[in-house]
């Protein structure tokens, strides 16, 4: 009955954080699948996923790199936005819903049209920030429904201006670091 199994995997649970772990995990599945494999030769042993194609493990005949299809070489996904409205905010007044952030000085606030309904992370309210013409648009008080309020840059940048949300330069990498999440959660 072995001619009816096709192939054996697993998953490399700690690939990207524990080498030692990885390593440990590759002979244990070598070892248990030994005898599988010498019997038919046709068994497909799959077991690396993105990180784990970076130790160049022997004896296996796939892997799945999801995650490094977009990240490296080029980032495959874009996200980009525009400026609703720009306006002046004055000393002490405070931002978005439930007044997160409150302005120390003289700032100029922009509108973007994304938020949480469009897959931006409340948790990235007063963290994060996006680009505008290259430049940090920081997160101004809570991430809204449909909306984010971010500090411009300069008073140059006008209603209608394009937003970098995820960017080959404003990556995934950036966006699961400020986040505390893996970039799958991001996509």
């Amino acid at each position: 009955k072995i001619n009816l199994i096709k192939g054996i995997f697993s998953h490399l649970s700690c690939a990207d954080t524990d080498k030692n772990f990885t390593i440990k995990q590759y002979k244990i599945f070598i070892k248990l699948t030994k005898d599988f494999k010498r019997k038919n030769k046709n068994i497909i042993l799959h077991l690396e996923n993105s990180y784990g194609s970076l130790y160049k493990l022997k004896n296996l005949d796939a892997a799945r790199i999801g995650l490094f299809l977009y990240l490296f070489k080029r980032q495959a996904m874009e996200v980009y936005s525009y400026l609703l409205q720009t306006k002046w905010a004055r000393y002490f007044q405070r931002v978005s819903y439930c007044g997160t952030y409150k302005v120390k000085n003289k700032e100029y606030l922009g509108v973007v049209f994304i938020g949480y309904n469009e897959g931006i992370f409340r948790k990235a309210s007063n963290k994060a920030y996006f680009l505008i013409k290259g430049k940090k648009a920081y997160i101004r008080g809570n991430v809204c429904m449909n909306l984010t309020i971010v500090s411009l840059p300069n008073e140059f940048i006008k209603k209608g201006e394009k937003v970098e949300i995820i960017s080959e330069r404003h990556n995934l990498n950036y966006w699961s670091k400020i986040l505390d999440t893996i970039p799958y959660e991001i996509l």
